[in-house]
Formats: C-alpha cells, sequence, structure tokens
C-alpha cells in the first residue's frame, strides 16, 4: 500500500490542476480519473442504482470492527414517469466502511462504475407520495430523519419502527410519517434543516417564508416521536386508513423578509436559536428566535446570482459558506456582512450543496450541477500551478451527473458520502452514491508526508 502511494506523489501534486469534468467531457476523462483512484483515495466504492437519489446521509454507527465500521446511511429515490413501476422513497441501508490505510490500491481501481457495491446494502424502504428533494437527521436522535418533498409539508420519520415497505406492491399508498411539520402555504421542496441539539426543524418555502418547530418544549410529542414502538400503530399506508393518521405540529414562529424562494436554511452549530437562510433574492439572513419574528441581519446582493445553499461553520461561529447559481462559492463574517472575506472559483456550473469540514477548522466542500466536488481550504494562499485555486485541495470527479448532496461523515474522518443523478447518461442506471476518503498524504503536514515518503523511499532501495 505504502509502495503505491510513494510511487503516486507525483501524480498527487499534479491532481488538482487535471479538469475532469465526467458530465462535459465524457468516457475519456473518466477513465483518466479511473487510474489515479489508486493514488488520491484511501478509500472508494461505487453504488448505482435504478433511480436517481437526490440526497444522501449519514446516521449512528452500528458496528466497529478492526478493519471496518458499518454505518447507517439515508438515500432517496426520485420515481419519474419514464418507470413503468415504483414509487419515491425514502431508503434506509448501511455503509461499510473500511478504516484508513486498509485497502489496497488493487481493490480501490477496480471497482464497478455500473454496478452495486458490495459495501452498500439497502435495508429498509419507506413510500412517499412526493419526491424526496432533501433529507436531514436529527444529530441528538439519528433514528429519526426529516424529508423535503414538492409539498408545503415536512414529513418526519422514527426509521426504527417504520415498517419496511421492500414486498409491498401498493405504490399509490404512501407510508404513514410519524410526524408532519405544517404551516407553509407553499412548497417548501429543498429548504430544510434540524438542530444538532435538541429537536428543532426549519425550512423556507416558495413564498419566502422561514418556519421554525421545535418539539425541546413538547415532552410528550418529542416522546412519542423517539420512542422504539408506536403503541396501536397497525397500517402502513398514509392517511385514515385503519384510523392511523400523522400527528401535526404547528411552528413556533414564522419569520418574513425574503421576496423570492427560500433555497437553503442552517442552523447557528451550537444552538436552536438561531437560522441562517439563502433565497433567489440574492440576499444572506441571520434569525434569531430569542429576539422575535422581526429581527434579522442582512446581507444585500451577497452574490450576482440565486443563492442556492448555505453552512454555517462549526469551528468558527461567525462565518458561513453559501454557494449560488453561478458556479461561486463565497464565506461570510456575520460581522462585516457588506462583502465575503473568502471567494471561490472552480466551478462550471450551479453549486448544489455546501458544507464545512468537521474535521478541520477551514476545510470545506462544495458540489455542483458541473459533476465534481470541491474540497477548499480558505487558509491557503499560494498557489502551485497557475491554473488552479490554492484553496483548492481536491477534486473528487468520479460521478458522471450533477452532484445532487454530499455529507461528511461525522464519525469517521475525512470520509464523506455523495449522490448524483446519472440519469442522461445511457450505460448507467439513474443513481450514483459514492461512499470516499482521501489519502491522508494530500491533507496532513507536508513535512509529516515528506518524511514518512522518504522512510518508505529507504526501504525501497533496501529491499
Amino acid at each position: 500500500r505504502m509502495k503505491t502511494e510513494a510511487e503516486g506523489e507525483a501524480k498527487v501534486e499534479v491532481i488538482g490542476a487535471l479538469e475532469y469534468s465526467n458530465g462535459d467531457l465524457g468516457r475519456e476523462a473518466y477513465d483518466r480519473w479511473k487510474t489515479i483512484v489508486p493514488y488520491v483515495y484511501d478509500f472508494f466504492t461505487n453504488h448505482h442504482g435504478q433511480y436517481a437519489s437526490l440526497s444522501c446521509r449519514w446516521g449512528k454507527v452500528l458496528s466497529d470492527e478492526k478493519y471496518k465500521a458499518r454505518q447507517r446511511i439515508y438515500l432517496s429515490e426520485q420515481y419519474g414517469e419514464q418507470y413503468e413501476i415504483g414509487c419515491n422513497t425514502l431508503l434506509v441501508g448501511t455503509a461499510d466502511v473500511v478504516k484508513a490505510r486498509v485497502s489496497t490500491g488493487d481493490s480501490l481501481s477496480k471497482f464497478a462504475e455500473n454496478g452495486k457495491s458490495p459495501f452498500v446494502k439497502i435495508s429498509k424502504r419507506i413510500f412517499l407520495a412526493e419526491e424526496v428533494n432533501k433529507i436531514r437527521e436529527l444529530p441528538a436522535h439519528p433514528h429519526i430523519v426529516a424529508t423535503a418533498t414538492d409539498s408545503p409539508s415536512t414529513y418526519v420519520w422514527n426509521t426504527d419502527r417504520q415498517p419496511d415497505r421492500a414486498k409491498d406492491k401498493e405504490y399509490g399508498r404512501p407510508s404513514v410519517a410519524d410526524l408532519i411539520l405544517v404551516g407553509h402555504e407553499s412548497n417548501a421542496e429543498f429548504s430544510l434543516a434540524t438542530s444538532t441539539g435538541g429537536a428543532s426543524f426549519c425550512s423556507g418555502d416558495k413564498d419566502g417564508i422561514v418556519l421554525l418547530w421545535s418539539l425541546d418544549d413538547d415532552e410528550t410529542k418529542l416522546n412519542g416521536l423517539v420512542a422504539e414502538k408506536l403503541q396501536g400503530r397497525q397500517s402502513v399506508a398514509s392517511g385514515s386508513l385503519a384510523g392511523v393518521e400523522s400527528p401535526e405540529l404547528k411552528p413556533r414562529m414564522r419569520f418574513e423578509g425574503h421576496t423570492a424562494v427560500v433555497n437553503d436554511v442552517c442552523f447557528h452549530p451550537s444552538t436552536s436559536h438561531e437560522i441562517v437562510s439563502v433565497s433567489d433574492d440574492r440576499t444572506i439572513r441571520f434569525w434569531d428566535s430569542r429576539k422575535g419574528p422581526g429581527h434579522c441581519e442582512v446581507a444585500k446582493e451577497a452574490h450576482g446570482a440565486d443563492i442556492t445553499c448555505v453552512d454555517w461553520s462549526a469551528s468558527e461561529e461567525n462565518l458561513v459558506v453559501t454557494g449560488c447559481g453561478g458556479g461561486i462559492v463565497k464565506v461570510f463574517d456575520r460581522r462585516k456582512l457588506e462583502g465575503a472575506v473568502v471567494e471561490l472559483r472552480h466551478h462550471s456550473k450551479s453549486i448544489n450543496c455546501v458544507q464545512w469540514c468537521p474535521d478541520r477548522a477551514g476545510v470545506l466542500a462544495s458540489s455542483s450541477e458541473d459533476g465534481l466536488l470541491n474540497v477548499w481550504d480558505i487558509t491557503k494562499t499560494s498557489a502551485r500551478t497557475p491554473d488552479v485555486p490554492p484553496q483548492l485541495m481536491i477534486q473528487h470527479s468520479g460521478h458522471w451527473g450533477e452532484v445532487c448532496d454530499f455529507h461528511w461523515n461525522p464519525h469517521d474522518p475525512w470520509t464523506v458520502i455523495s449522490t448524483s443523478n446519472d440519469a442522461q447518461t445511457e450505460h448507467l442506471g439513474a443513481g450514483c452514491v459514492q461512499v470516499w476518503r482521501p489519502s491522508d498524504l494530500i491533507y496532513r503536514p507536508e513535512d509529516e508526508v515528506l518524511k514518512e515518503l522518504e522512510e518508505q523511499r529507504e526501504k525501497l532501495v533496501t529491499h
């Protein structure tokens, strides 16, 4: 393994300069990317499905063994009219995450680009009436997930006690949600967040309204949601079938100020009172429920295009990262909102998702419709090649279609799950999920890496 890494060091140095946008360049670019997988990645697996998956999330660790850990994952299946049977589905499964420096270069290079991964298994299917556009788990109760759909309502699921619909062919009968968050009058399709502590939710809709719900002050509903079993439940279908209906929760607070659709929201990393939202009106708005719905701090014209996504830094609470329809990523300091403190340009299409890395301050990632997932270190200022921004650490280009969503693993450092919509790629299934971890030779301090490579070189020479 180390011999492979040592021999590939030169390739690790220049990988950032290679423009691998498979959705635009096709087979040739993808084949070039495959050749560098053993050098750039410590772990990689590829899993294709029949339907597109628009969202992916990590859940709790189920087992921790010597060479791997098994972890809960959440995915979605987007059912379209082109399919004869099926329905929109929330998938509950597992991913076996191989531990650092266990995978061999040979095993990394022999993945099935259009097949199922032996590391990814689906264990449960939950039916929904609308497309699942976004999934977010409650960190304090990771078996509880919320789904944003093409609907004004947000559906909340206790995935441990939800019945498995895998063998059920009654696609027209959606599963019974364990809780429905109501209050929007227009669709809240993509804008959804859950609080790090407690049990709070927020979302934004097409009318520019942001709503906040909280179960923290309703112990009865909270206990009913997180309980392992739901007393008296007999039906798996929604509505009044067999007398079973989903309980509803009204919002605690309503925030008004955006003048266009709200595309994303995010809680402060350590409190459920503060929220940041972004919109097609090109503003970033900071809300604090303790100060009431009328209080808001605003960054106007924060981007030159619709702002599509946002994330709040856990290591530096004053920093938020945003992405826009023009393919630009910006970092803002909420103490001085007159302009961005960092601007990152290396995407050619709209940004779908941004997220700070939980393992190192200053590191973040962005995914785009251009098929790329870029990892950035905003503390870097010196470029090694003239065509690559100094902040660009890694450019993951293993997806064929637009990278809809990704999630840093909160339990396994530097490990990512990402998903793309490959429906326009004829030789592949519509959805692709990848689990990957970059080689530590890329993100460790340079002096440590050079010392290790020199030690391995000496071993190779003497043997």
